[in-house]
């Protein structure tokens, strides 16, 4: 997840980028990514998304699993101007998959709400279950067919275009409060007539035959935030999402199940089909022209990450626990078998399938790998990562590595051990937790624990996780773009995320126990390097 520009900085985004595509320091736009969600240990997730702008707008929802990111559950959202939803993703056993309901009364297709009369609180609220179809028999994508999949991943919010009363008056019924009479009597706050929108989308509605209808191009506006509480253990851990503003020139309206608009739909010439990405390079905006054929690269770029900087803290006496969540949003247009035709996208490596075989994941969820293990052998797909440590007193060691085909020793010292790799779309790294089992706070099956301790950095410090590195024979991973003055190489990954820190402390006072928790952005940089042609080149920074 980006750091928060200062004010400056934002205004030289804002005011400089025009319509190309760009992270809105500020919060605010047309999609909105979220991490992470999960109802794993206890934890349900809550969820809100507001309208900020005086405008109607048409939002996809789509949840995404944690491993391939295969589609478990998605949602239009019809919002009115100034309009909020809110929702909880929860489970009703510590089996089985995730669920949704909400008790917002915003039009939505399907429909999850449905007023009975009088008094505007005496309504169903209607449960929305998560599926495994999109990974199961025709659609088996190589990794478990279980529905447990489904209880944690990444989310996104869309906005398909804003709505208009051009022609259908859609404005006025997903409005409590339109310019147009409803035919009767409306409870106070309720949409003038969800029913209609939702007809529209039958066979033969208006949206059915022409999806444009009442439609203009997405404006931006979006903002939300996710909270993830365990209620019995007292604690709430929230969070925001990554805001893309301009992400699309044109009116992506598509009906419930349609799998786009995604990630890799964006668009700044309607025309050409082009997108233009801009950001930051030592505070100086450049940008890049990702072509039509190439679209599915625009996002991915956009999130890059050469380096990961966060922290953690594990210390026994306060009851510390940390997890640091790693997400590749755009990672299933990279490596997905169904979209890659059984060879990865740079920059990812290795296709879904071979990273859910090597990792021992086909049929079950797959066992917890730990860090460090003398004599350990690392998966043999997945996205490769080094790491520096440091505790808080300027202790620094580099303790593992990737290599092929095995570690060299440091100095005449003992090789160093090799890492695990991060084969999933949502990684969790613990620290310093049981070799078995769930995470201490998400209850993340998906995850690789690192031990600090026998690292030789102690239980709390800081840790850089490095996605550029060269071993052997392998390449650096990197998206290679064709540049404004040259081609440009962009190292690292597509990577967002934070650090989840939760303490439970007991010696405050007699008979009473403290809990807290947080999450903290990770602080990130990408590299990239200009070829100017005959061998010449120019390396630089962005420091996100």
């Amino acid at each position: 997840m980006r750091i928060a520009w200062g004010v400056g900085f934002a205004g030289l985004i804002l005011t400089a980028v025009g319509h190309a595509m760009h992270i809105n320091p500020d919060g605010l736009g047309q999609v909105l990514v979220f991490p992470y969600y999960t109802v794993n240990g206890g934890n349900q997730t809550l969820v809100s998304i507001a309208n900020r702008t005086t405008h109607g707008k048409a939002v996809k929802l789509r949840f995404l699993e944690a491993m391939n990111g295969r589609e478990v559950f998605d949602l239009n959202i019809y919002l009115a101007p100034d309009d909020t939803w809110s929702a909880a993703v929860f489970a009703s056993s510590d089996t089985g998959g995730a669920q949704l309901v909400s008790p917002d009364w915003s039009c939505t297709m399907p429909a999850l709400y449905v007023p009975t009369g009088v008094p505007p609180y005496s309504n169903e609220r209607q449960i929305a279950s998560f599926a495994n179809t999109a990974y199961v028999g025709i659609n088996d994508d190589g990794g478990p067919d279980l529905i447990e999949r489904s209880r944690e991943g990444y989310f996104e919010v869309i906005e398909m275009g804003e709505v208009v009363d051009d022609v259908e008056h859609s404005l006025n019924d997903l409005s409590p409060y339109g310019s147009f009479g409803n035919g009767g009597v409306r409870l106070s706050g309720t949409p003038a007539n969800c029913a209609r929108l939702q007809a529209a989308w039958s066979p033969g509605g208006y949206w059915n035959l022409d999806s444009t209808t009442d439609l203009r191009p997405p404006g931006g506006g979006l903002s939300g935030y996710v909270a993830i509480v365990d209620a019995l253990e007292g604690t709430m851990l929230a969070f925001e999402p990554v805001a893309i503003d301009q992400f699309s020139a044109i009116v992506q309206h598509t009906a419930p199940g349609s799998p786009e608009p995604n990630l890799a739909t964006a668009i700044s010439d309607p025309v050409s089909g082009d997108v233009d990405v801009r950001f930051l390079v030592y505070g100086s905006v450049t940008h890049e022209t990702i072509p039509a054929s190439r679209r599915v690269d625009a996002v991915s770029l956009l999130l890059m990450q050469t380096h990961l900087y966060n922290e953690f803290s594990s210390t026994a006496s306060i009851g510390g626990a940390s997890e640091w969540l790693v997400s590749f949003p755009t990672r299933k247009f990279h490596v997905d078998d169904a979209l890659v035709q059984g060879t990865a996208r740079a920059p990812f490596r290795y296709t879904f399938s071979r990273n859910a075989e090597a990792n021992g994941a086909t049929q079950e969820l797959p066992p917890v790998r730990r860090v460090p293990v003398p004599g350990s052998t690392p998966a043999q797909a997945g996205e490769l990562f080094d790491v520096r440590l440091g505790n808080r007193h300027a202790r620094t060691v580099s303790p593992t590595c990737n290599g092929e085909p095995a570690c060299p020793p440091v100095n005449g010292g003992p090789a160093p051990i090799r890492l695990p790799t991060l084969p999933w779309a949502s990684n969790v790294i613990s620290f310093n937790q049981p070799a078995e089992g769930p995470s201490r706070i998400f209850g993340s099956r998906l995850r690789l624990d690192i031990d600090t301790v026998a690292s030789g950095v102690g239980s709390e410090g800081w840790m850089e996780l490095i996605l550029d590195k060269q071993y052997g024979s392998i390449e650096p991973r990197h998206l290679f773009h064709p540049g404004v003055s040259g081609p440009t190489i962009y190292f690292g990954l597509p990577a967002i995320g934070f650090w989840a820190l939760g303490v439970s402390h007991g010696a405050l006072a007699p008979g009473v126990l403290a809990n807290y928790t947080t999450a903290i952005p990770h602080r990130g940089e990408i590299k990239s390097l200009v070829e100017f042609g005959a061998g010449a080149s120019s390396a630089q920074e962005v420091v996100r």
